[in-house]
């Protein structure tokens, strides 16, 4: 562009040259006639207007070629800036995500544990208790097994009454198995569940170890017991 303006510039001025000099030096040739200079003097006349317009032409031309660089710089600024705010953004987005998943495994960790540790407060808990109530059973089992010890020895009538507390399992067991059993025979079972011996017997009772013997004997003819078999033994298999 600005070539362009250089050239008719210079061709303006060749042509105001030549008419000027055409005027004065040749005056007798007359030129005029033979050329009609008019359109020249117009150019010549519209000269400056030309530049002018030349130059605006120049300055809009000059200006747009900026503008569109600026433009492409932006854009390209803008495209970077774009790109950069989505690294960002799927960097965080990566983080947050990772951050989720951590937390939640985390939390499922804790209360799996807060889980565990309840259990096993229970656990102990309940051992505690068990063996507190193991050693308070113990203890009463204990104290009523010399309680029905002390009255078979004192031979109190309240002996089968008390043994029946203590050991129901046996006493339902003998009654139900053997119903003929008079309660005189069920007071001898129960001496020989606790295990006394004959000689135990016939002290508690105030007889004699053969009249011990003798019931014995009948005993075992009552409940089809094998002679071979301890009475003792026996009654423990069965009421157990």
């Amino acid at each position: 562009m600005l070539n362009s303006y250089d050239f008719s510039h210079n061709n303006l001025d060749a042509i105001f040259s030549f008419q000027k000099l055409s005027h004065c030096q040749f005056p007798s040739l007359n030129i005029s006639h033979q050329f009609d200079f008019s359109f020249l003097d117009n150019l010549i006349l519209n000269k400056s207007d030309f530049q002018t317009s030349l130059s605006d032409s120049i300055l809009i031309s000059d200006t747009q070629s900026v503008t569109a660089e600026v433009d492409k710089l932006m854009n390209e600024e803008r495209e970077r800036l774009k790109t950069f705010r989505n690294r960002i953004y799927y960097l965080l987005l990566f983080l947050f995500l990772g951050f989720v998943v951590k937390a939640y495994f985390m939390y499922r960790y804790y209360k799996k544990t807060k889980r565990q540790r309840a259990q096993m407060l229970l656990e102990n808990k309940n051992l505690q208790m068990t063996k507190k109530e193991n050693k308070e059973l113990q203890q009463k089992i204990n104290t009523s097994f010399d309680e029905v010890i002390q009255l078979a020895k004192e031979n109190s009538s309240e002996f089968l009454i008390r043994f029946q507390e203590v050991y129901p399992h046996c006493y339902y067991k003998l009654v139900h198995l053997y119903p003929d059993l008079q309660t005189s025979e069920i007071k001898f079972c129960a001496m020989l569940y606790l295990n006394f011996s004959t000689k135990d017997i016939a002290e508690f009772t105030f007889v004699t170890p053969k009249a011990v013997q003798n019931r014995k004997n009948r005993l075992r003819k009552k409940l089809n017991i094998s002679s071979d078999e301890d009475l003792n033994v026996w009654m423990k298999k069965t009421c157990d």
